[in-house]
């Protein structure tokens, strides 16, 4: 279920010029989804994995519109100073 303040945001998201374009496929799965899309429909309309629309589905279930940004990835920390 997609609440209508999320879908509108999600919908404003995917039509504007300056979004990213990791953000609005991100959105487009889960406004696909909510339409009642399978995660095999959706990857053959995207043109993507099947397991990375089970990625984004399942990280909007868990945590809204916020989730979908990209997570803090681990790594060395910076040797250099600014």
């Amino acid at each position: 279920m997609l609440s209508t303040n999320d879908r509108s945001v999600l919908e404003t998201g995917v039509r504007r010029g300056s979004t990213p374009q990791k953000m609005v496929l991100r959105s487009l799965i889960v406004l696909l989804a909510a339409d009642g899309w399978s995660n095999a429909g959706i990857a053959t309309e995207l043109g993507v994995h099947l397991d990375t629309v089970r990625k984004w589905r399942g990280r909007f279930h868990r945590g809204g519109i916020d989730a979908l940004a990209d997570a803090p990835r681990s790594g060395w920390p910076p040797i250099y100073t600014p």
